[in-house]
């Protein structure tokens, strides 16, 4: 699938887990900021599944007997201070699994593609990372110490199938305003082709424009002036259970 195919080809880019759809989904708590540092979810056909945060007060979205974890800061993790460490990605950057990038000043991208697949991702107006950094070995004991009681919850009371493995606890993020994504797939190794990426006639925003072969696509998300909750990339860990034990919780799952 297209998302397979995306997520696959960045994984090489060592940036965190990718994500085929970047934007916060509808029932979010908070659409502005989109995922965050804490979030207990599962990735679905390229989106990040939130559940819940292991920072937030109980409530009907959260485990019962639910304990939120604790920084310095009783209620909330507090992302200005040193306890996240915070990175901002220049404007116009890009990454690519087997595309490279014509010399040219922005904001013209022009890619040549090669291979049987790839995908890219361009950042017109750059990106900002955050990632957990005071607090994480306890966060890791705190979520090994809860795990059962979460595949609990999202098996038993919530009714997602899921497997042992799946969820997956947010300990950082990288985010944009904008992104341009493009991947192709079945393409004949020696037959090259040209993708462009650049500002749309009579508008601020960018589009991608022709050069797509059969098995080629592109999309794009470029508000003109759009909240920073498009998340690129996750960080984080992966909750598995032993075998025995989920076995024993979940039998027949």
């Amino acid at each position: 699938s297209p998302s397979e195919l995306y997520t696959r080809e960045m994984l090489l880019q060592k940036r965190g887990y990718p994500l085929f759809c970047p934007g916060p989904q509808d029932h979010y708590p908070n659409i502005n900021s989109g995922i965050a540092i804490g979030d207990v979810g599962c990735f679905d056909e390229g989106e990040f599944d939130y559940l819940f945060n292991v920072f937030s007060s109980a409530n009907t979205c959260c485990p019962d007997g639910f304990d939120p974890f604790k920084m310095n800061d009783p209620n909330r993790l507090n992302t200005s201070s040193s306890e996240v460490k915070h990175n901002d990605i220049d404007p116009h950057s890009y990454f690519s699994s087997t595309v490279q990038r014509e010399n040219g000043d922005p904001p013209k991208y022009l890619f040549h593609c090669s291979g049987a697949c790839g995908a890219i991702l361009t950042l017109p107006r750059g990106s900002h990372q955050q990632q957990l950094k005071d607090g994480a070995i306890h966060l890791r004991r705190y979520a090994a110490n809860n795990a059962k009681s979460w595949y609990r919850h999202v098996v038993n009371t919530r009714g997602r199938d899921i497997r042992n493995g799946n969820l997956f606890l947010v300990t950082g993020h990288e985010k944009a305003r904008s992104w341009g994504m493009a991947h192709y797939s079945d393409h004949p190794k020696d037959h090259n082709f040209s993708l462009e990426f650049r500002n749309a006639p009579g508008s601020a925003g960018y589009t991608w424009v022709s050069g797509f072969p059969s098995r080629a696509e592109g999309k794009k998300h470029d508000p003109a002036d759009g909240p920073l909750n498009q998340t690129l990339f996750l960080r984080g860990w992966t909750l598995s259970l032993k075998p025995e034990v989920w076995r024993e919780e979940f039998p027949g799952e």
